[in-house]
This record gives C-alpha cells, sequence and structure tokens, in this order.
C-alpha cells in the first residue's frame, strides 16, 4: 500500500516520505489507502517530534507518478540566506541516523 522512506536529500533531520507504492496520482488512490497514508502521517510525526522536538512540521503532498506525502520537522531560524541564494543547507545529521532512531522509536517493528 505505502512505505516510509528517509529522504535522501533531506531539508532537515527526520525529514522522511510517505509513499504509496503503486504508480497513482493521489487522486487514483482508494479512501483506504488515503487514509492508511494519512494515519501513517501522524504516528510518524508523533515519533518525530519524540526524536527532535521540533517546534513543528511542514506537511507537503507531491502528486507525482506516486502519491507522496513529505513530513519534515521544522525549528526557528532553521532556513537562512545560504539556503534561498544558493539552494544549498547544510544537514548534521544523516539519512541513515534519521531511519536508525525512527526504527528504535517505534520498536523496530518497521
Amino acid at each position: 500500500m505505502y512505505s516510509v522512506k528517509v529522504n535522501p536529500k533531506p531539508f532537515n533531520n527526520g525529514h522522511i516520505i510517505i509513499i504509496s507504492n503503486e504508480h497513482k496520482p493521489l487522486m487514483a488512490l482508494s479512501q483506504e489507502e488515503l487514509y492508511a497514508m494519512l494515519k501513517e502521517t501522524a504516528t510518524m510525526m508523533r515519533a518525530l517530534r519524540h526524536i527532535y522536538n521540533p517546534q513543528g512540521f511542514n506537511v507537503g503532498i507531491m502528486n507525482k507518478p506516486h502519491a507522496a506525502i513529505h513530513v519534515i520537522p521544522r525549528w526557528s531560524g532553521d532556513v537562512s540566506f545560504v539556503t534561498v541564494v544558493f539552494g544549498a543547507k547544510p544537514i548534521p545529521e544523516l539519512p541513515s541516523r534519521t531511519r536508525d532512531a525512527l526504527i528504535h522509536e517505534l520498536g523496530g517493528n518497521q
């Protein structure tokens, strides 16, 4: 139905993607598929809040060949002129660290 992946080019630490396993745009997903992806979004937000303690989240839906929900933890001041002008943002954490932290937080069942 869907997979949870750590974004290989994260905007911030903890940036994850919940992505449909089928090549379907958002409007082609069933109500069951949509509900499952949104429920997983809430589960991941709770886990990310516990791991990273962000001030908030950006949640965005992409409608590419796969419907995808991006969950991005946010903190005050996490965007600087370097990000805006050059499109570059240093991320101190490797995506594998994010994955390992989520597996630990969720009890290793993922």
